[in-house]
């Protein structure tokens, strides 16, 4: 075989290569996105984030372990952590306690949550841990975002 057509053949041989590369999202796809604002968006609103903690809780007892629908659960419940721990850090400086002191919002126990079902299931396991998380939290900004809204302006942001 000559240079030349081994030159030709490599970017033949390295496609499986970069379409595996390619295979991993960046981020989850906004239809999950959607579908935990609207479950969680209106807990949030009416009824707090301690009730929003308990409906995290809830989804990862009522989804199996094994099934992607898990993603919604994980991104609900960094929401939840995220809102709980500025919560908690505006409080503090202002001398106020902190209002969430469940171990269950702390950064860390979520990205242990988190790291469990990377290794559990088929479809995670070509991340590494720090873009599985990157993954779950660029899909979850949107939510954030509108969560954060709600919380400010109940009455303009919030449906019943």
């Amino acid at each position: 075989m000559t240079i030349k057509n081994i030159l030709l053949a490599l970017p033949m041989l390295t496609l499986p290569l970069t379409a595996m590369a390619q295979s991993n999202p960046e981020k989850l796809p906004g239809s999950i996105t959607n579908a935990v604002t609207d479950k969680f968006a209106p807990i949030v609103c009416h009824q707090g984030l301690k009730k929003a903690i308990e409906e995290v809780q809830k989804c990862y007892q009522k989804t199996p372990a094994k099934y992607l629908q898990i993603e919604h659960c994980m991104v609900a419940d960094v929401a939840v952590v995220m809102m709980t721990n500025v919560d908690n850090i505006n409080r503090k400086k202002n001398n106020i306690p902190p209002q969430y002191t469940t171990s269950y919002i702390n950064p860390n126990q979520y990205a242990e949550r988190v790291e469990k079902y990377r290794k559990i299931i088929p479809e995670y396991q070509n991340y590494d841990q720090q873009d599985f998380l990157k993954y779950i939290g660029e899909g979850m900004r949107s939510l954030i975002n509108k969560l954060m809204l709600m919380k400010q302006d109940k009455t303009i942001h919030c449906v019943e």
